[in-house]
């Protein structure tokens, strides 16, 4: 079963997070109402700031316009009929107080229905001194144009000082301005009170105002003030909202009237260099160009900036009704409402310096009420990881809390044993030395005073007895323990029924019973006429009866029993384990022994392939392990080695399977005694060939008597022909036997009884199995036929399959000269072989063994214990400087 613990915490983390939520809960509430209400009121102030800015704006105008018009009204009851420059020379000290006192006002101007301009400004800025060079002490500038009818109107232009006192007049050449021609000239006769002109950039100020113009009462005349929208400018930038704030003035247009940030307010030229009033999307700034190009931006109150929130608003000023500005005010929100997050963040700050000081608090007094659950948890943390060393003892005031630390103390302690018990037993291979183990342990684990094992034999006739063990240390032999044999003359013995039952059980054994079972020793060693026995049963994983454990005690007095329930149970689970283990370890003894068998029947068929070979399969295993022990116990070079049982494993089954790779060695090649030998010693068709040469002299002797020849003579040649026949075969065989190296006279001689020829009669395709077939010359020959006394004839090669031919870069790293054929069966060929009986095709099949040994055991799966077996049972014809085969590379000592 599978718990899920992931949501599941310690008493004093619930205690404490219980706590601290509250206060968390708490404080945040309180952040959060406080931060609302400051930002709503801040909202609030913020929307009542940018209405009042409106009306202040619009107040702001009215303040620039009213005076200014109503200065209009009273200079428009003037007369100012007569010559144009002698009125406004009249009227300049009028002109110039006005100016003075509303300094919104750039100029004051005059227009006739003649053409005629008188024009007053006030010098009062270094930008308009520079603008019109005026003499030193000059305070205002009068410019009068009088009309002419070729176009160029000569224009005059009057310095006064303070005083209104003429520094200066000169004639200022001609102009062409025509004041017809404006729309304030035109459109003043036409309104009822003053006309007020759009906004546009002034000429010479190159500064945005707007023109307000009034009829003269008495006179065709219209005078006409022009008010600077700078000042407007000024005041925006004196309304104080956030350091980053816009706040602008523009007409329907887009053009910018007045700006917070009038020092960034700047002219645009459009392409043919002439001046406009700049508009709000020339400004180059990032909000106004999210403002203007998002629609969404427009209708909501609050839009996005990259990662900076703004807040904006628009009004739209109402100046007349054929005149509205609009007043737009952009915001960043972190400026606007910095003092609601200083609040918020004060707040926070409070409730986590609460939650910090009451932390500890909370913990140390959850630790105090759940120390004692803490340790037992880590206490069952251990257990589940296996680790029994912590000893602690865990004490409580909670009755419940202390019951469950004596179970806790009681179970750790039997799993540390059971724990201890098995890694003890599992690492024992041997099997004799681990029943003497589980009978040591059990009889220690269980308070006994004796103990034994009774197994069940191969045959499952016999229950076999074991060593036993006392607990003073001493042991009574297997030997000398009775053994039962299951028939019906010992069903009722305490240990056979238990056999039979497999059930746990008590058994009392009285020193005058079953006569030989048990031994006098037992009874001496426990100092008593009685014996408890416990008897448990052992059975494998198929539950099939495997043998009994005995447990013995002195009789106990009255009814006690001789252990405790707990005892009981820890013995019933560790026999358990045990019967596992010895089932575990028998079929382990049985596969090795069921291996050794296996590879000793493998030796022995290769032993007896060969006469020349016999036994030789079974004596390397020997020498193999007496040069070993040399090794081991050698001082010298070889001081450091030594060999593992596992090694000597590995060494003993490396020995058995050396030379197993000759299973794939014909035996002729293996038994080769002579040159001319295949199945057969191929010498007897030769001896028959000899023969054959024979009788064809004494035929040819006897048919050159029949022919009148001289008897004598061919007797005597035919003799010294017999025994040169003779002295032949002699040769050839003495050079089949393959003794002494071969001379070059001899491979002569050789060369030159190969050349001796005989008549064959019979087909020699004839007969034949397949295979021959496949190799012989098919083409049949006229008969009879002139066969060589020795030849190497085609039938006589043997080709390789390209299979059977093992590549340069192959995986196990040999290295061979490969021969080009399989075999050469070749009688001049084989006679000619220089040492020995083997061509170089036999000998590479011979030394091919030891491929195939270790192509052949590389192919097995090996434990991890044997897996050098390959290794070693292939590098046997191997030397240390790489003379050997089938790896010619230099080698090292593994071990």
């Amino acid at each position: 079963m599978t718990i899920n613990t992931s949501r599941k915490y310690p008493l004093h983390i619930h205690i404490s997070t219980l706590l601290v939520t509250m206060i968390i809960l708490l404080g945040g509430s309180l952040v959060w109402l406080s931060y609302n209400q400051s930002t709503q009121l801040i909202s609030s102030a913020s929307n009542q700031l940018f209405e009042d800015l409106a009306q202040d704006s619009l107040d702001q105008f009215n303040n620039h316009f009213e005076p200014v018009s109503s200065a209009l009204h009273v200079l428009a009851a003037n007369d100012y009929s007569g010559p144009t420059f002698d009125t406004g020379l009249n009227y300049s000290p009028l002109l110039a107080s006005l100016l003075k006192r509303y300094p919104q006002t750039t100029t004051l101007q005059i227009g006739w229905p003649n053409g005629d301009y008188f024009v007053m400004r006030y010098l009062n800025s270094d930008y308009k001194k520079q603008l019109f060079n005026p003499p030193p002490g000059a305070a205002f500038i009068a410019d009068h144009i009088r009309h002419s009818e070729t176009g160029a109107h000569p224009q005059t232009r009057v310095f006064f000082d303070k005083e209104m006192t003429i520094l200066d007049q000169l004639d200022f050449g001609t102009s062409d301005y025509d004041p017809r021609k404006r729309s304030w000239f035109k459109e003043a006769p036409r309104n009822q009170g003053n006309y007020l002109s759009e906004p546009y950039l002034f000429y010479f100020l190159k500064q945005p105002g707007l023109t307000s113009a009034r009829k003269a009462v008495q006179s065709d005349a219209v005078i006409a003030a022009d008010i600077s929208l700078i000042a407007l400018s000024n005041a925006l930038k004196q309304t104080f909202i956030s350091p980053s704030a816009i706040t602008a003035i523009s007409n329907d247009k887009g053009e910018i009237l007045a700006y917070n940030q009038s020092s960034k307010l700047t002219l645009g030229s459009h392409k043919d260099d002439s001046l406009h009033i700049i508009k709000l999307s020339e400004l180059n700034h990032s909000a106004i160009d999210s403002f203007l190009g998002d629609t969404q931006a427009q209708q909501s109150e609050f839009f996005q900036v990259g990662e900076e929130t703004w807040i904006s608003a628009e009004h739209t000023l109402f100046i007349r009704d054929d005149l509205n500005l609009n007043l737009t005010i952009l915001a960043p929100v972190s400026e606007l409402f910095s003092d609601a997050y200083q609040m918020r963040d004060r707040n926070l700050l409070i409730t986590l310096a609460l939650v910090l000081i009451t932390l500890p608090i909370a913990w140390f007094m959850s630790n105090q009420i759940s120390k004692s659950i803490k340790n037992l948890a880590k206490q069952a943390r251990a257990i589940s990881r296996f680790d029994f060393s912590s000893k602690e003892p865990v004490e409580s005031f909670v009755l419940e809390v202390d019951q469950l630390s004596r179970s806790m103390d009681r179970m750790q302690f039997t799993i540390s044993r059971f724990i201890n018990l098995i890694n003890s037993l599992a690492g024992e291979e041997d099997l004799g030395q681990l029943l003497d183990k589980i009978s040591a342990e059990t009889m220690t684990a269980c308070g006994a005073q004796a103990a034994t094992i009774y197994l069940l034999s191969d045959d499952e006739t016999t229950l076999q007895a074991q060593v036993m063990h006392f607990a003073s240390g001493e042991a009574v032999a297997a030997s000398d323990l009775a053994s039962f044999t299951l028939n019906s003359e010992t069903s009722e013995h305490p240990i056979v029924k238990n056999f039979s039952n497999q059930e746990t059980a008590l058994a009392t054994l009285h020193k005058d019973h079953y006569d030989g079972s048990t031994p006098d020793a037992l009874f001496e060693q426990l100092n008593t006429d009685d014996v408890m026995m416990l008897l448990l049963p052992l059975h494998d994983r198929d539950h099939e009866k495997v043998g009994v454990i005995c447990l013995f005690y002195p009789e106990p007095k009255g009814n006690k029993k001789p252990m405790t329930a707990q005892q009981q149970g820890f013995a019933e689970a560790l026999s358990g384990f045990a019967a596992v283990s010895v089932e575990s370890r028998q079929l382990q003894l049985a596969q090795k022994n069921l291996l050794q068998a296996f590879i000793e029947l493998i030796a022995s068929a290769i032993d007896a392939k060969s006469p020349y070979t016999g036994g030789h399969c079974q004596r390397v295993p020997e020498l193999t392990k007496m040069l070993a022990r040399a090794g081991c116990q050698d001082q010298g070079h070889f001081k450091d080695f030594n060999l593992s049982t596992d090694e000597w494993e590995e060494l003993h089954i490396a020995g058995w399977l050396h030379d197993c790779g000759k299973v794939t060695t014909p035996e002729y090649v293996v038994d080769k005694a002579t040159k001319l030998e295949t199945i057969y010693n191929r010498i007897h068709e030769i001896r028959m060939r000899f023969e054959v040469l024979k009788r064809d002299a004494e035929i040819d002797y006897w048919q050159q008597v029949a022919n009148n020849g001289d008897q004598a003579a061919l007797s005597t040649q035919l003799q010294e022909k017999l025994q040169q026949l003779d002295s032949d075969f002699a040769f050839i065989a003495e050079c089949n036997e393959g003794g002494e190296f071969i001379s070059e006279d001899k491979l002569a001689r050789l060369q030159a009884l190969s050349q001796l020829s005989w008549k064959r009669t019979l087909s020699d395709t004839i007969g034949l199995s397949w295979e021959e077939l496949q190799r012989h010359n098919t083409t049949e020959q006229s008969l009879p036929v002139a066969e060589k006394l020795l030849a190497d004839k085609p039938e006589h090669i043997i080709e390789r399959k390209p299979s059977e031919v093992i590549p340069e870069n192959n995986p196990w790293g040999f290295k061979l000269n490969t021969p080009e054929h399989k075999y050469n069966r070749g009688e001049l060929y084989n006679l000619s072989i220089a040492r020995g009986t083997l061509a170089e095709e036999e000998r590479f099949k011979i030394n091919d063994h030891m491929v195939q040994t270790i192509i052949m055991l590389k192919q097995l799966p090996y434990p991890k214990h044997l897996r050098n077996v390959p290794t070693i049972a292939g590098g046997h014809h191997e030397t240390m400087i790489g003379t050997g085969y089938p790896d010619d590379s230099p080698k090292t000592i593994c071990r």
